[in-house]
């Protein structure tokens, strides 16, 4: 039986949690990860205080890179429209930063059926 290909790296819109009860919200273009992405964030999982598995800092940080794509109505103090740019990424608030490198993650799980395959 022929190994089948991963269908569902769609990109797709995510509004993170923060925005969620917001009129005129935030949004997030992510892209799951494929493959090779994923695996190099599983390498930067370690045991936390609590003693379960968690993703280090670096992981959450490869999944923001690889999965967010683009965003709309993020804007300056001032009001303005920020474009999407790696450089402006690290604007985006610590709490929506980790929630949209969650979400990455969590869109990029293989389904137990794909496993199978």
């Amino acid at each position: 039986m022929a190994i089948k290909a991963i269908n569902n790296l769609a990109p797709d819109w995510y509004t993170p949690k923060s925005q969620e009860d917001s009129t005129d919200p935030t949004r997030v273009r992510l892209k799951p990860l494929n493959s090779e992405e994923y695996m190099e964030i599983m390498l930067e999982v370690a045991k936390n205080q609590d003693g379960d598995l968690a993703v280090t800092g670096k992981g959450l940080r490869l999944a923001v890179k690889y999965g967010l794509i683009g965003w709309e109505n993020f804007v300056s103090d001032d009001g303005k429209d920020i474009p999407f740019s790696r450089a402006s990424v690290g604007r985006i608030p610590l709490a929506d930063l980790s929630d949209i490198a969650s979400e990455v993650l969590e869109r990029s799980k293989v389904s137990e059926e794909q496993e199978k395959n």
